[in-house]
């Protein structure tokens, strides 16, 4: 859809040492869950934000984690795919145009091509929901991450 947004979690540099702490493949996995919960904080506030007449578009909203290392995580949040076109249509608005033939025209090739003219009907204004979503419950999403990230290191110091 439109520009990524980057949020940096830092801060907590206790746990910052813990994390660094741990073996990678377990930093990895606590890592991901951590910041798995908060990107569910913003995707349900995102759902929230979609008008009620876009159902599958709602229920296109999914999160997907794009990189993973012991100490990053990205995920991405928006529509699945065969909606993304439909949902960037409806966060940024768009034309509507139609087409009707003018003549026919023949390349230089000798084919005849029919040239149609594009005509603006009307403008359909933006109803943002990815953005405003983000900007509601991105305190909330940090804090969940928070949380969830505390959990884990205690989860795992009680098992070791």
């Amino acid at each position: 859809m439109a520009d990524r947004i980057l949020v940096r979690v830092s801060g907590d540099k206790a746990l910052a040492a813990k994390f660094k702490a741990l073996p990678p493949a377990i930093a990895r996995e606590n890592l991901l869950t951590a910041v798995a919960a908060g990107a569910e904080v913003i995707k349900q506030a995102v759902k929230d934000n979609i008008n009620t007449r876009e159902g599958q578009l709602e229920d296109s909203i999914q999160i997907e984690a794009t990189l993973v290392t012991k100490s990053r995580v990205a995920m991405n949040i928006g529509p699945e795919e065969r909606m993304g076109f439909y949902g960037s249509f409806v966060e940024f608005g768009h034309t509507l145009r139609h087409s009707k033939p003018t003549g026919v025209r023949t390349t230089r090739h000798g084919i005849a091509k029919v040239v149609r003219e594009k005509t603006t009907i009307g403008v359909v204004a933006p109803r943002p929901f990815m953005r405003p979503g983000f900007d509601q419950s991105v305190g909330n999403a940090i804090d969940a991450i928070m949380i969830r990230a505390r959990r884990n290191i205690e989860r795992v110091a009680r098992t070791r």
